[in-house]
């Protein structure tokens, strides 16, 4: 998280913001880089707590009351909100029987469920004046490229942030860097932001990713220039990242060096053709 407070922290904040007390406060996600928990009281009422830049939830609360969709839990506690330094602490109706799953795991059904499920969520976005939104650079290059138009998206649509259960998309959480973009800057991010996180060494892994990309880009509905373009604005953000941070930084140059070949490789996979069938 990037601060110097920890889960038993949050969970104070969160219990005093929102006037309950919690059996269960556990972080979801290894090192809970994601920020989320999983909080239970004593009576089994289950919540999902978010926590988020204060700065930011305040940018978006314009709109995030405009989003309403079966896939996007409601707002506990009557909306009341809670804050630990400069983050703010939000609840939501937890997703029973909802999961995570990592993208190298999926398989064709629920691709197809994500797919499906992400047209449902598309409508909702589609709510949101997109005069309050931010776009990354590039992003009118990328829309012509695409053939698609700019509009709103989740904007950081990994795994972490929906949840399965069977072969069924159930819900979406985290709506705090939605943006304008291309609807395939959402579905592709599934697999970059894993092999962002994938260590080299774990090449079963990368195989897996860029084999479920491929499989997706196939299945889905939108054109090769839609992939190719979500594709290449990833590569412009990263490489205007690297250039941000300081030009002596060594670790920087190595990283994008290391993943260059990979967003490549994500770059071959957009030609819609048949994938190989799932072993």
């Amino acid at each position: 998280m990037h601060s110097s407070f920890g889960a038993d922290e949050v969970r104070c904040a969160a219990e005093d913001a929102f006037g309950v007390e919690f059996a269960v406060f556990k972080p979801l996600g290894a090192g809970n880089s994601s920020r989320n928990f999983h909080a239970v009281t004593a009576g089994g009422d289950e919540y999902f707590i978010k926590v988020a830049n204060a700065d930011r939830t305040r940018r978006i609360s314009a709109y995030l009351a405009k989003l309403s969709s079966p896939l996007i839990p409601g707002l506990a506690f009557g909306g009341k909100r809670g804050h630990i330094g400069r983050y703010e602490i939000t609840a939501f109706a937890w997703v029973r029987g909802g999961y995570n799953i990592a993208p190298h795991h999926l398989t064709k059904l629920q691709i197809a469920a994500i797919l499906e499920g992400y047209e449902t969520l598309s409508e909702a976005f589609s709510a949101v004046d997109a005069g309050l939104l931010e776009k990354w650079s590039g992003a009118d290059a990328a829309a012509a490229a695409a053939g698609l138009p700019l509009r709103p998206i989740h904007g950081d649509f990994h795994f972490r942030n929906y949840f399965l259960r069977g072969d069924k998309l159930i819900a979406c959480c985290d709506f705090e860097c939605m943006r304008l973009g291309i609807a395939t800057e959402d579905l592709a991010r599934i697999f970059i932001h894993a092999m962002e996180r994938t260590h080299f060494w774990h090449l079963p892994y990368q195989i897996a990713l860029h084999r479920n990309f491929a499989r997706m880009v196939a299945m889905s509905r939108y054109p090769e220039s839609a992939w190719r373009a979500a594709v290449d604005q990833y590569i412009s953000y990263k490489s205007e990242r690297r250039r941000a941070k300081r030009a002596n930084d060594f670790f920087a140059r190595v990283e994008g060096l290391l993943r260059a070949p990979l967003y490549a490789a994500f770059r071959r996979r957009c030609a819609k053709k048949t994938p190989p069938a799932q072993a």
